[in-house]
């Protein structure tokens, strides 16, 4: 009976491996999990008198986007929580279609939106100091007409973001056919699925787009078009905020957090992909452990068997 009773305790150690295993792979995506409701809980605060709604476009990466869990995330957005954490502000920071939170911003709904100044846009909104400067391309498919100027462009469908910059600037030239959509990214589908002949947009992005979506056979045909600063626009109604967020955009420029963001998000545009060696280290953090567990259940097991032997 005793032998018996020793042999059931062996299924038994096998059992309390595989809980084992089971138990690290729960704790493997938890933290993702915990880590996603926390910031969901801090993305709602409590309104104080340093609180600052922040609205950024949903889908402009890698500036602004959610990320897998649907939080908001980019250059733009961990930019202002620096800023924001440097000048003594509290960020309720949200992201929606760009023509709302251009209409929220210039009726006093939100405080802040990150966007290109223009002189239009001067009119209606207060500016932080710039912190990027960005310029326009003509994006097509090889081999089309290199675009000189913007008369090469007349007589073309021309893929816009709504509400954009190249919107702004191109709605009112003669000749001209606008294709509007939501995003600029859209704007190289839109040519990609033959919709429109060019798509002027922000270089950054539109290499960006080029990228995500395998684009290989549209490519940049033009020189740089409206060459501007981007920089924070300001609820006009808030004027007190451009000096606190001008003075929290120098203090994290000085102390490194700007450099940092712009080398995480804008310098290397080519996400790292796993690899299987990557994935075989990964995962001997998790199997490595139970291994050694499972070969101290198995001594301890060794011993209480002799222990019994010598007992009877």
């Amino acid at each position: 009976m005793r032998k018996v009773a020793m042999r059931s305790r062996i299924p038994r150690l096998w059992v309390v491996v595989l809980v084992c295993i089971s138990v690290a792979i729960g704790a493997w995506h938890l933290p993702r999990k915990a880590l996603a409701s926390a910031t969901v809980q801090a993305a709602e605060p409590t309104r104080t008198a340093n609180t600052v709604r922040f609205v950024a476009d949903q889908d402009y990466p890698p500036f602004s986007r959610r990320d897998a869990e649907g939080n908001p995330t980019g250059f733009d957005i961990e930019l202002f929580r620096a800023v924001a954490a440097q000048a003594h502000l509290q960020p309720d920071i949200q992201v929606r279609n760009w023509d709302r939170a251009v209409d929220d911003i210039k009726h006093g709904r939100v405080d802040v939106v990150p966007m290109l100044v223009t002189e239009q846009r001067r009119r209606e909104v207060l500016f932080s100091e710039p912190y990027l400067h960005f310029y326009h391309l003509a994006f097509g498919p090889r081999g089309s007409h290199y675009v000189a100027t913007l008369d090469d462009l007349a007589g073309k469908r021309i893929a816009v973001q709504r509400a954009g910059l190249a919107w702004d600037e191109l709605r009112h030239r003669p000749g001209l056919t606008l294709v509007e959509v939501d995003n600029e990214p859209s704007a190289l589908q839109a040519v990609a699925d033959h919709r429109a002949d060019y798509a002027v947009v922000p270089s950054i992005i539109g290499y960006e787009a080029l990228r995500r979506f395998h684009l290989t056979d549209i490519v940049a045909l033009s020189p740089a078009f409206f060459d501007t600063g981007y920089a924070f626009a300001i609820n006009a109604q808030r004027p007190d905020l451009v000096a606190k967020i001008n003075q929290g955009l120098r203090a994290a420029t000085t102390n490194g957090d700007a450099g940092r963001l712009y080398i995480q998000w804008l310098a290397n545009l080519t996400p790292t992909e796993e690899t299987f060696r990557s994935g075989l280290y990964r995962a001997a953090w998790v199997i490595v452990p139970l291994l050694a567990l499972a070969v101290l259940l198995l001594v301890w097991g060794n011993r209480a068997r002799a222990l019994a032997g010598v007992a009877e």
